[in-house]
């Protein structure tokens, strides 16, 4: 009897009444009463395995627990979709881990998962929770992202308001090496490095433009008929902006260099160079007194200031504000070049100090090799220095005058010394009397004369303008 049922199991085992199964969803839940019989808590068993071994592989989900639901941190292989997607139970309803490509066999698991909000701070740990989008809310300076995270972990940063990111060479490495404040919508992702060093891959900003535009180089002028000025452009018009706000913008409209100095010398030498810079401009270092521009221009590589040095004789750093401090403003500021009504023309010595001579503070009434002068004029009256040499001519005489005409006229007579009414001699003038002869000359003459022509002309102002067309003027003054 016990050899038949021997065979008899081996049959079974044969037919693979035990063998597991590609893919199972047998239960987990063993009879704890009644009788069962050895082969079918095998079976049973095996069953239990297999679900475990194929990760409840099946096109519906398991409830293989003694609960017939499923358990939190149990994990199934849905096979209702191609590629099978792996799943685990949270408790509550089935996540997906990730994707079995059998077809191309691949795994593929998904980028991210799960979004947490986070008060900006000045370490702003966005490794505290899991998720891989972090929503980040206010305007907190924020100077790194903290050491929590396994090195290699990436994070999508959401920023809702304008948040300063602070620019760090070794814990916050941002796009174009330099700091940047948020707008509400932009984007970043974020890679921990390790040791809490963190380094932006890149920022996605919400209205499309770029972080940086290296083909437009801060301080450029541009016309354009704009509808509105765009993004990290200003009009031009002079005014004063905070150096705080706009550091790279002050860096690019400055001129930094050491030079020879002495208290008292109103000279400084060794500039590195001159070139664009002129009278106005101010000029700020140690040892320069508050207030203090450039008077002159004397070489490629010195210039002079008032008021003169007063300290620090030696070498120094010295700037040169370019753009001057803009209207109304003061050491705090920076100002923005004036293209209000103006065209502009090349700086007439730009090409290594040759001057062009197309340009000349004769006619253009300021110097041509400063940048930011303006000169010219639309109108003007034409002074008398400004008319060509010329001369009016004219002459004139009567007409030959043929009729008889009387010309008085005098004549005298000499008498020699004698009796009568003239005894004694002499000269007399006899204009009248009997003396006077009668009739006129008839003899044919003219007479002379000169004349002066009557003032013409209004000494009005005529234009000057070239033809042009009228544009916004907008200056880059963001990066």
């Amino acid at each position: 009897m016990k050899k038949l049922l021997s065979l008899a199991l081996a049959g079974a085992l044969s037919l693979g009444l035990v063998n597991s199964a590609p893919g199972s969803q047998g239960s987990g839940c063993m009879p704890t009463t009644g009788t069962v019989s050895g082969l079918t808590f095998a079976q049973k068993t095996n069953a239990a395995i297999a679900a475990l071994i194929s990760s409840n592989s099946g096109a519906t989900a398991p409830a293989t627990d003694c609960t017939e639901t499923p358990i939190k941190g149990q994990v199934w292989l849905d096979t209702s979709v191609t590629p099978n997607v792996e799943k685990r139970y949270d408790g509550n309803q089935w996540i997906t881990v990730g994707a079995v490509d059998s077809a191309n066999h691949v795994w593929s698991p998904p980028v991210g998962g799960g979004t947490t909000t986070i008060a900006a701070a000045t370490t702003t740990d966005i490794c505290a929770a899991p998720s891989a989008v972090q929503n980040i809310t206010g305007t907190t300076t924020i100077t790194g992202f903290g050491s929590a995270c396994t090195v290699g972990v990436r994070k999508t940063l959401l920023f809702s308001s304008a948040t300063p990111l602070a620019y760090n060479a070794t814990s916050l490495i941002l796009p174009g090496l330099r700091s940047y404040t948020t707008s509400a919508g932009d984007a970043a992702d974020a890679i921990y490095l390790g040791a809490g060093n963190w380094r932006i891959l890149n920022i996605a900003k919400i209205d499309g433009s770029s972080v940086t535009n290296p083909a437009i180089p801060l301080g450029t002028v541009l016309y354009g008929d704009y509808s509105a000025i765009p993004p990290k452009m200003i009009h031009g018009a002079g005014q004063a902006l905070s150096r705080a706000a706009y550091p790279d913008y002050l860096a690019s409209v400055t001129r930094t260099s050491t030079v020879n100095m002495g208290a008292g010398n109103p000279s400084l030498s060794a500039f590195s160079s001159t070139q664009g810079l002129g009278v106005g401009m101010p000029v700020e270092g140690p040892g320069i007194s508050a207030g203090t521009v450039i008077t002159s221009i004397t070489s490629g590589t010195s210039f002079t200031i008032s008021p003169a040095a007063n300290a620090n004789s030696g070498t120094n750093a010295v700037t040169v504000f370019i753009t001057g401090y803009g209207t109304g403003g003061d050491s705090t500021t920076v100002g923005v070049k004036d293209c209000r009504g103006t065209t502009l023309a090349g700086r007439d010595n730009q090409y290594y100090g040759f001057a062009s001579g197309r340009l000349s503070a004769t006619y253009f009434g300021a110097d041509p090799n400063r940048i930011g002068a303006i000169g010219g004029s639309q109108s003007h009256v034409l002074t008398i220095a400004e008319m060509a040499a010329h001369s009016h001519t004219g002459s004139g005489g009567t007409s030959i005058e043929s009729q008889n005409h009387t010309h008085q006229y005098g004549r005298s007579r000499v008498v020699p010394s004698g009796s009568g009414p003239l005894a004694g001699g002499g000269t007399y003038n006899i204009d009248n009397g009997d003396e006077q002869p009668s009739g006129g000359i008839s003899q044919q003459h003219t007479h002379s004369y000169s004349f002066t022509t009557s003032t013409v002309g209004f000494g009005a102002a005529f234009t000057l303008v070239q033809p042009t067309s009228i544009a916004e003027c907008v200056v880059v003054v963001l990066p």
